[in-house]
């Protein structure tokens, strides 16, 4: 799989290694897009680089095609986080991104300035294993809006 989707935002429209970087995770059945509120009071302050999970928003991925793990998608956020050369960044994570968040943290120490948790949730139960095994049986045949609706009752 090729990098998650993501977005920038900063006066320079790109990462301008001027000023702090916030990466920002959305959480489940959101996309970086849940983001925009904030985005127009961080811009003048900080870059943003805003990430966009697999099956949520327009990503091209698909979590029923892929290894879902905490290593695996953290791997993946930092895979961006290099390519972008952001050596130390604020991650914010509102809902599940604070699970992820909470696990770059713990794993990629030297890499996290501050963090920001909106919203967390704490760590995989079987409860959650178990909604997130409905999710990823669910999602070849039915859309995501009813797999969300569906798991949240």
């Amino acid at each position: 799989m090729s990098m998650l989707r993501y977005k920038i935002f900063s006066e320079s429209k790109t990462i301008s290694h001027e000023k702090p970087v916030i990466v920002m995770l959305h959480g489940l059945g959101g996309g970086y897009a849940n983001w925009y509120s904030q985005i127009h009071a961080l811009k003048p302050h900080y870059d943003l680089l805003l990430i966009e999970l697999p099956s949520h928003g327009r990503s091209p991925f698909k979590m029923s095609e892929m290894e879902i793990s905490y290593e695996h998608l953290c791997g993946k956020i930092m895979d961006i986080v290099d390519h972008l050369g952001i050596q130390k960044a604020t991650f914010a994570g509102v809902s599940f991104g604070t699970m992820l968040a909470k696990y770059i943290i713990l794993h990629y120490p030297d890499r996290v300035d501050k963090y920001i948790l909106a919203g967390p949730i704490g760590n995989f139960n079987f409860i959650l294993r178990g909604a997130i095994n409905v999710v990823r049986r669910l999602l070849p045949i039915a859309p995501l809006e009813f797999v969300l609706k569906l798991v949240t009752l």
